[in-house]
């Protein structure tokens, strides 16, 4: 991206209505530290304190003696995006405008608040180290007074941060690195007097499974025996049928083969990956010590989703099974959390925002969906009888490899649709925990499917959630030849918000121009444009829910040079130099009407194109 596009994007996030709202600050400044620390793919079983029988792992038992083990933790999706959006909003991933994995989920970016803006608007200082995964990692983040990320998919050992702005290279392990610039954040923030947050994103356990050196021997002497469904025949379990030819079987996992080669490689080094963690919470927890301030920090450890690990024969995640969904959740807060409690109550990953902002003495935003543990931290160790007996958890995906799911999970069974297709499974979590076999054919399990199918629907109706179907070519759009960028910008700004009118005067004076309706023939457009002319491209949209649906647009083939406009602004563009362009043209939904505004140019854009369009059955392509 241009140092001007880049430029543009930092003016969106400063001006755009509604962007990142400001909430107003707090009669009274909160009073607590907040330390955040999020794994990636540390699935809830991969804990000493939880009965592993091979890892250990001392900082985590030693976090969960004191303060609470939530023995029930879920998120409710099971990929990287997605889940982030929903920990930092306390809301589904659809109602957060990032139902899936993007590089640039401009909806999210432009849409949301994430709740360490508002603790900053309260008087906190923030700050964010490492893994962000939710579009323009490198970019400082309005609400951020201190920003150092990780530049997504470059180096594991050492690595490139950028950081407020300036790339600087380190040395070592990715995870290493981070916990011990987080130490000398805090160590510094401990002086200062006023309360922090501090958000830590972890690169252990993800593929490629990846350690520090000195982890090397562990577990060489060690025979780890595959789970006990690893040679598991999905049919007879009743598996959906697009589950046994999925791409996150172990036997057909091209990853699996490559990186690893066999079972012992493969599991020895998630373990080093996961106790390589633990390391690094010890030495965020050593500077919470040496700084003075652990009797007034939260502190959490938890992870964006699970991970499967040979059960049924899979691998990854991306389903609705115990094991991606199920997340390690700790939380201490000396004299304020009892110490040593282990909670069976499911909680999810939507909670806790919602529950920062309760500790903190912050009004809760109406759009947060999840629910405060506050409750559960104040029963010490009784039940809370009257606290959550089911949820939702979606997974959707861009490329179709793996089927869409959505699923109710209840405290005794879960049901699992695979959207689109007529296959459904249905567990008992009570009498079969590992989920071993679908009752979903038995007819002792009538009654129980016909509960859980209304169930679904009640939750389904709760959260607003609407199916995303595939994406498909648009077969109508508007396109004025000629257009230059700041053309485009003008126009952008004139059509916010409104439903838009083709017969409207488009520009002043000579370059009114007019709006020229195009439909495809058969899928595909042929433009009015000169090889080596620029043109605009309108495409209007229709929002039917109370927040952005998320619409995507993909021209195909890519033009050299393509830009979208949204509101005045250049918020996304794909140059020639790009060998793969990036399938995220992700044009915002905020008002009931709006139009997304593609410029392309260059010598392809005279050749037919076709372009597809998704978006969910919460809008539409008008």
């Amino acid at each position: 991206m241009t140092k001007t596009s880049t430029l543009a994007f930092v003016g969106i996030l400063a001006g755009l209505s509604g962007l990142w709202l400001a909430p107003q600050a707090a009669a009274e400044p909160p009073h607590p530290n907040i330390v955040l620390v999020m794994a990636d793919d540390h699935r809830r079983d991969l804990m000493s304190c939880m009965g592993h029988r091979f890892l250990q792992t001392p900082n985590m038992d030693r976090l969960a003696s004191e303060g609470v083990l939530f023995e029930q933790a879920f998120a409710v999706t099971a990929t990287c995006t997605p889940s982030r959006a929903s920990f930092l909003t306390g809301k589904h991933p659809h109602q957060a405008s990032c139902p899936y994995i993007t590089d640039q989920p401009n909806s999210f970016l432009l849409g949301q608040t994430p709740f360490p803006a508002r603790l900053h608007a309260a008087g906190y200082h923030t700050a964010h180290f490492g893994k962000w995964h939710l579009g323009k990692d490198t970019e400082p983040k309005p609400g951020y007074d201190h920003w150092a990320a990780w530049v997504h998919g470059r180096n594991i050992h050492d690595p490139l941060l950028v950081i407020n702005g300036q790339e600087k290279e380190f040395k070592g392990f990715m995870d290493d690195v981070l916990s011990s610039l987080v130490a000398e954040h805090i160590r510094g923030r401990a002086r200062s007097g006023k309360p922090f947050f501090v958000y830590v994103g972890l690169r252990s356990p993800h593929l490629p499974f990846a350690y520090p050196e000195r982890l090397k021997g562990r577990f060489a002497d060690t025979a780890i025996p595959k789970p006990a469904s690893y040679n598991e025949n999905l049919g007879k379990a009743g598996r959906a049928p697009p589950l046994r030819t999925s791409t996150i079987r172990i036997r057909f996992s091209r990853i699996w083969k490559n990186m690893f080669g066999n079972w012992d490689k493969y599991i020895r080094s998630h373990y080093r990956a996961v106790e390589s963690l633990d390391e690094s919470l010890g030495t965020i927890m050593k500077a919470i010590d040496e700084g003075g301030v652990a009797d007034n920090t939260i502190l959490i450890y938890t992870s964006d989703h699970g991970y499967s690990l040979g059960e049924h024969g899979l691998t990854a995640k991306h389903y609705a099974y115990e094991n991606p969904m199920g997340i390690p959740m700790l939380v201490r807060w000396p004299g304020q959390v009892p110490a040593g409690q282990r909670r069976t109550e499911m909680v999810l990953s939507i909670d806790l925002a919602p529950t920062l902002m309760d500790l903190c003495g912050l009004p809760m935003p109406s759009d947060m969906t999840g629910k405060s543990w506050r409750p559960l931290f104040e029963a010490g160790p009784e039940p809370v009888g009257d606290w959550r007996d089911q949820f939702l958890f979606v997974y959707e995906s861009r490329n179709g490899g793996i089927p869409n799911q959505v699923a109710l999970r209840t405290k005794t069974h879960k049901l699992i649709h695979y959207q689109g297709r007529p296959f459904r499974e249905l567990y008992d979590l009570v009498q079969d925990p590992e989920e071993n076999r679908s009752v979903l054919e038995e007819p002792a399990y009538a009654e129980v499917l016909a509960n859980m199918d209304e169930r679904l629907k009640q939750e389904i109706a709760r959260t607003g959630y609407c199916e995303r179907p595939r994406r498909q070519p648009l077969q109508r759009l508007w396109f004025l030849p000629r257009v230059s960028e700041a053309d485009a910008l003008t126009i952008s700004a004139s059509l916010s918000g409104k439903r838009f009118d083709p017969g409207a005067p488009v520009l002043p004076g000579d370059n009114a121009g007019v709006w020229q309706e195009i439909r495809a023939v058969g899928d595909t457009f042929s433009l009015p444009l000169d090889a080596g002319e620029s043109g605009l491209i309108a495409v209007p949209m229709h929002r039917q829910t109370e927040w952005d649906p998320y619409a995507v647009l993909w021209p195909t083939p890519w033009p050299e040079n393509t830009q979208l406009f949204y509101r005045g602004k250049a918020i996304w563009e794909r140059d020639a130099a790009e060998e793969r362009p990036s399938g995220n043209c992700n044009p915002p939904l905020f008002g009931e009407h709006d139009v997304a505004l593609i410029r392309i140019s260059g010598q392809t854009a005279a050749r037919p194109l076709t372009l597809y369009g998704e978006i969910s059955t919460g809008g539409k392509f008008e």
